[in-house]
């Protein structure tokens, strides 16, 4: 196990690798703003700058990293992204938190929605998350309680969680290609309650020996193995300075980790390369 001040270090340098390759465009603190707001108002406000954000985001969405080359399959995709983002620009005051979190579930579990359009030509995104909404809107005590929680302080209820996780995953199933979306339902956990529910994708999962066959959908007890294993591994270093950092930072532990986790294991820094205008064609003999 690292020591406390490299585990500050580790979490310091990876937050910047993260930020500069992944966070100029991200919806995440968009959409982790909005569900507060949704929380606390039961609407949430969006900013001509959340909007400028997503145009951007949209403009820099790079289909080919997720292997995506045909043009016209491009397009329908950002047309479909495009009319997502006019439908939020179109309502300042957002009530379906299914649009809320539609940007950063979008962007951050693409494969999966890549799919979706490829298995159905009639693929609506605008209804998907409309749909997703009204069934976050039926379970909204359930969410606020996990909110108010965080991994490192509060007790780790398996049936509990099993509960949310099923009952969330058996909506995916429904509205998506009737299979189990567990990484799905670990992001939605977290943008929910990001003290309390860890992000997971599969290479972080098989990085970690938490899943061994690399096509089999994580389960939900290995998620709740994840959070606790998480808990133990957070608290061997001090509460106050793990709170510290998430005050520095504006992010729960979780989300700090999960970037450093992501930029280890998950993304090809390689493709990311071409992003700092290092040319070498310029210099032919």
């Amino acid at each position: 196990m690292i020591e406390s001040a490299d585990f500050e270090k580790w979490i310091e340098a990876v937050h910047n690798i993260f930020v500069i390759f992944e966070g100029r465009f991200d919806a995440y603190p968009i959409s982790r703003r909005w569900t507060e707001e949704w929380y606390s108002e039961g609407s949430f406000n969006i900013l001509e700058d959340d909007i400028e954000r997503l145009h951007r985001l949209k403009e820099n969405f790079d289909y080919s990293t997720f292997g995506i080359d045909k043009i016209s399959f491009q397009e329908r995709i950002d047309n479909q992204f495009n009319n997502l983002i006019e439908k939020l620009k179109s309502n300042n005051n957002g009530e379906n938190i299914g649009f809320g979190i539609a940007p950063y579930l979008f962007c951050w579990n693409f494969q999966r929605f890549r799919i979706y359009f490829q298995q159905n030509s009639n693929f609506d995104l605008n209804q998907y998350f409309q749909n997703l909404g009204d069934f976050f809107a039926n379970i909204k005590g359930k969410l606020r309680n996990f909110s108010e929680r965080k991994i490192y302080s509060c007790e780790i209820d398996k049936n509990e969680i099993k509960e949310i996780f099923n009952e969330i995953n058996k909506k995916l199933k429904k509205l998506g290609i009737k299979q189990n979306e567990p990484v799905g339902v670990a992001k939605l956990l977290h943008i929910f309650a990001p003290y309390y529910f860890p992000l997971i994708d599969n290479p972080i999962a098989e990085a970690t020996g938490l899943k061994q066959r690399r096509r089999r959908s994580l389960t939900v007890d290995e998620y709740v193995k994840w959070m606790k294993s998480l808990k133990n591994w957070i608290r061997n270093y001090n509460e106050e300075k793990i709170k510290n950092i998430e005050s520095r930072y504006g992010e729960s532990i979780l989300k700090l980790i999960d970037e450093g986790f992501y930029v280890m294991s998950s993304v090809n820094l390689s493709l990311r390369i071409k992003l700092m205008g290092l040319e070498t064609d310029c210099y032919d003999e």
